[in-house]
């Protein structure tokens, strides 16, 4: 009987990758699942507490991804470790040849990997950043399923910002902005805003306008009066 070690499963991968990256490849971008995030509707009338957010407003992007269900340590790219629980992100469908499946991105790592739809690698690395194919940059992938379907992610280009209640002080309503990329703060996109409601007690931000009909400092009441921003 022959015994086939991991030198000779190398060779056999080599020549197998060399001819299937000789294949002709077709990377389609596969389109976010997009949704409005909001926490009001036009005409409503709202109540916030102290140090909640009276206005959410943005875009959620959700993407297909896969979950590792295994381990696999690549012997090329020695910083790479597959782990169980970790996400990858199917960002374009890939048909090469005969094979057809997912190109998967960690945001951690420069490549991907392409799978079939059963979470079982087909041909190995892509490169990100180029989009196509690293015929030389070889691994002896398992033959059983390394990864298995999870649910949508949030992708990296996910917004959203809000507008915090905290407080007043006389005639002055102070509220906080923050803005949102991916659920991470944008501390640089963080400021202070104040509204005199001394003579006019109509506010703005950005395209949403609203009348604050009370406000202490343990909650406002507020009016949305028109909604221009998403």
């Amino acid at each position: 009987m022959i015994k086939i070690n991991d030198t000779t499963k190398l060779i056999f991968t080599i020549i197998s990758t060399i001819l299937l990256n000789c294949a002709g490849y077709n990377l389609v971008r596969i389109p976010p699942m997009i949704s409005d995030l909001k926490n009001y509707e036009e005409s409503g009338i709202f109540n916030r507490n102290i140090g909640q957010p009276m206005l959410i407003f943005g875009k959620v992007r959700m993407q297909e991804s896969f979950v590792a269900i295994d381990t696999f340590k690549s012997y090329t790219y020695k910083n790479i470790k597959v782990q169980p629980g970790d996400l990858w992100i199917a960002n374009y469908f890939l048909i090469k040849g005969k094979s057809k499946g997912y190109l998967l991105e960690n945001p951690d790592y420069s490549e991907g990997i392409h799978i079939n739809d059963s979470g079982i690698v087909v041909s190995g690395w892509y490169s990100k950043n180029t989009q196509s194919p690293s015929p030389w940059q070889i691994d002896v992938w398992p033959t059983t399923k390394l990864f298995e379907r999870y649910k949508p992610t949030q992708s990296d280009d996910s917004f959203y910002g809000e507008l915090v209640y905290t407080g007043i002080e006389g005639k002055i309503v102070n509220c906080l902005y923050r803005e949102y990329i991916n659920d991470k703060m944008r501390s640089v996109y963080s400021m202070d805003i104040k509204y005199s409601i001394d003579s006019d007690s109509i506010c703005r931000y950005k395209g949403i306008e609203f009348e604050i009909l009370e406000a202490n400092n343990k909650y406002i009441t507020f009016k949305i009066l028109k909604d221009t921003e998403n």
